[in-house]
């Protein structure tokens, strides 16, 4: 018969017996079920979501995405954000097609299951909060004494600052209750929502929040937020980094300047789509009558102007040149010269040009193609593990 050991040896048996028959935690579990979910979903072929909005053809803003508006002060970003709203209560009141609700430009997609929430943290409650709610629903052809269905809003002015997080976290799962159907949120301004948007932890927090929703709840958000005085792309504070770089979509509004005088042509830039190139470009001017944003005259010579490319006619899109990737880098990482060579004789271009084209799909959320295992990949460029080549790849996003 073995012995029993030392009286430790039977301590700490029985400890770990206690250990491994404790019942799961409720993170445990939880992980547990993502894990099975996971599981299921990654033998199948995953199919993407469209896109949420578009912006004329283009797609510019998906479901369960995070996405900012910013801006310097005064350039009517959250009169954007507003468009977008008329548009989405355009399509729920079966009137996608009203020329006042997409004077810009903006059209979201058709067969999706709305509620529009409308967050405000600095209007005041009296004149400037009701105004912008009143634009937002008489855009979309609404009478001033009508409610739209599947539009609530809610003001944070009141609420401190260092309230406001938990208040919009209260508010979303209290329309999350009775709705079964996607959350479209406009959060004007993100960084009112934390005491410090320079403050690490309140700022990682409050996006957390956001992902957190964007999961859980099925909700996407467009978030209103200033940039830097003096910054030409900059969003504010630490929370305005951490926000871009969480970002899908990220859309410049300025004005546009003349001899450093601003216009009254207002530029839409989106520096940032993650499902296609950076750099989508539009126009628009404020119009007094309607107290809006309406699209700007292509034929006028400002917009001609700055419409026009300012280099040479691109010869390939980025989308031709991802759709090669996947069969010139299917065996190995390839050097830069080489992938350059390959890219420039299949598309009969310059072998500077490819190297340029390359460059351009490095940039975050230039673009995405799915490789031979069907896995949604990014071009990547790392050096070589001897010598001083650099390696390009297909990296699953």
């Amino acid at each position: 018969m073995s012995s029993p050991g030392t009286l430790a040896d039977m301590i700490d048996n029985a400890n770990n017996l206690a250990i491994a028959a404790a019942p799961p935690s409720e993170r445990q579990l939880r992980q547990r079920e993502q894990s099975a979910l996971l599981r299921a979903a990654y033998t199948k072929p995953v199919t993407f979501r469209p896109a949420l909005f578009w912006h004329d053809d283009e797609q510019v803003i998906w479901p369960r995405t995070v996405n900012l508006i910013q801006g310097q002060t005064g350039v009517h970003k959250s009169r954007v954000a507003e468009v977008f709203g008329s548009a989405v209560l355009a399509q729920l009141a079966g009137r996608p097609n009203l020329s006042a609700t997409l004077g810009v430009g903006f059209r979201p997609v058709e067969g999706e299951h709305y509620r529009l929430l409308y967050v405000d943290t600095e209007r005041n409650l009296t004149d400037q909060f009701p105004f912008a709610l009143q634009q937002l629903k008489t855009r979309a052809g609404y009478d001033l004494a009508q409610h739209p269905p599947g539009f609530d809003f809610a003001s944070l002015v009141l609420e401190s600052r260092a309230e406001r997080f938990a208040a919009l976290t209260e508010f979303l799962a209290d329309q999350r209750r009775d709705f079964d159907g996607h959350l479209l949120v406009i959060l004007d301004v993100l960084s009112d929502c934390v005491a410090d948007y320079n403050d690490v932890g309140a700022s990682l927090g409050l996006i957390d929040l956001l992902n957190v929703a964007v999961n859980e709840q099925d909700a996407t958000f467009l978030a209103v937020i200033h940039e830097n005085p003096g910054s030409t792309a900059k969003a504010r504070g630490h929370l305005g980094t951490e926000a871009s770089n969480k970002a899908s979509t990220v859309l410049q509004v300025s004005l546009v300047k003349e001899q450093n005088r601003p216009t009254g042509l207002i530029q839409l830039l989106y520096l940032k789509r993650r499902y296609a190139a950076p750099g989508l470009t539009f126009f628009a001017t404020f119009d007094e009558f309607s107290k809006g944003l309406v699209r700007a005259d292509a034929d006028a010579p400002e917009v001609q102007v700055r419409a026009r490319p300012t280099g040479p006619p691109r010869k390939a899109s980025a989308t031709t040149v991802l759709a090669i990737l996947p069969d010139l880098l299917a065996s190995a990482p390839m050097s830069a010269g080489h992938l350059a060579s390959a890219v420039a004789s299949q598309l009969s271009i310059g072998n500077r040009t490819a190297r340029e084209y390359l460059a351009e799909l490095l940039e975050p959320g230039a673009g995405y193609v799915n490789d031979a295992q069907g896995r949604r990949c990014c071009l990547t460029r790392s050096r070589a593990q001897t010598g001083l080549s650099l390696l390009y790849s297909l990296k699953p996003a």
